[in-house]
Order: C-alpha cells, then sequence, then structure tokens
C-alpha cells in the first residue's frame, strides 16, 4: 500500500507553498518526495509555514528532497515523528516547536547532510532528535526541554548503518522557549 498522506509531492523540482493549514490523523502529514536540485539549474525549494501537524503517525516526511523552508510550524503528539528526513540536504528548519512526539521530534537520516536547525522549541518528546548517517548540519539556538546545558547542547546520533556513535552539537541553546 502506498504512504497515506494528507498531502503529497511526487514530481521532481516541485516548488510548493504550505501554508496555514491543519494536518491530522495521516501516516504522513505531508510527504515531500523526490524534490531535488539538477546538474542542469534546475532547482527545487518548498515552504512549509505556519501548519499544524497533530496526532499523524510522521508529521512532515521528506524523502530525496533539497532547499525546503520549514518554519513557524507546530508539530504536536505525532505517534513517531514530528519531522523525519531522508537523504534530503539544504534545508532551512527554523522557529518550529516540536511537541509531545512520542519517538523523535526530528530525524535526520540516510544522508541528510548540511541543513540549518536554528531557533526551534524541543519540548517534551520522547527523544528530542536523533540522527543517522547525516553529516555537516549545523544547529545553533534552540531550546531543550529538560536539558541542563547552557553554552553548548550534545546531540547524540551515529555516522552510518553501522552504529558509529557520533555528536554534533548545539552551540548557544537557549534558556528559554524561542517561539
Amino acid at each position: 500500500k502506498p504512504f497515506d498522506a494528507g498531502i503529497k509531492t511526487l514530481s521532481l523540482y516541485s516548488n510548493a507553498i504550505f501554508k496555514n493549514n491543519i494536518i491530522k490523523n495521516n501516516e504522513l502529514g505531508i510527504f515531500l518526495n523526490y524534490a531535488y536540485t539538477n546538474d542542469y539549474g534546475k532547482y527545487s525549494w518548498n515552504i512549509v509555514k505556519y501548519n499544524i501537524f497533530e496526532d499523524n503517525t510522521i508529521g512532515l516526511y521528506i524523502h530525496w528532497s533539497e532547499n525546503n523552508e520549514i518554519s513557524g510550524n507546530l508539530f504536536r503528539n505525532n505517534v513517531e515523528d514530528g519531522i523525519q528526513m531522508e537523504s534530503s540536504r539544504y534545508s532551512i528548519i527554523e522557529n518550529n516547536i516540536f511537541q509531545g512526539n512520542h519517538r523523535f521530534g526530528l530525524y535526520l537520516k540516510a544522508a541528510s547532510h548540511k541543513n540549518i536547525i536554528r531557533c526551534n522549541d524541543f519540548i517534551d518528546n520522547g527523544n528530542h532528535v536523533y540522527f543517522q548517517g547525516s553529516l555537516l548540519n549545523k544547529w545553533k539556538g534552540n531550546y531543550w526541554s529538560g536539558s541542563r546545558w547552557r553554552f553548548i547542547k550534545p546531540i547524540r546520533g551515529q555516522l552510518d548503518i553501522y552504529d558509529i556513535p557520533w555528536i554534533d552539537f548545539d552551540f548557544l541553546p537557549s534558556t528559554i522557549r524561542v517561539n
């Protein structure tokens, strides 16, 4: 059975805007799929802004997609993850609230490299974030509920499928909620 998604993109080089929606009770709230840049100058840029993702299995699933702007959203009470990114790069994830997601607020896997994750609130998730085989992501100024770290926050993950532990860092995490 194909993924049950509230909204699904299945075209190369998509330039879609998803704004001001309430997305509830789906396997995948929004499924951004195959939106990437090619060698001939075709670009993809998707904007996911000011939405509420609630009670989905995964709120936002981003697969083989580049140059996404994910901002001002609420990811709350999703059964697995607020956002799951797989093989997706060059995205900006900022000013979102990840709250009460049962597995991860944000899960980066399988070569989701060079993303910027800044000024988000991670509140009472099963685990706030996890990365697997995803390198060179920049974390800055996020709020982490339950964290005692003031000047630098370690973010645990692994380098690849061989379970080699690795740590990224959020430099200057916020001690108060940002959003």
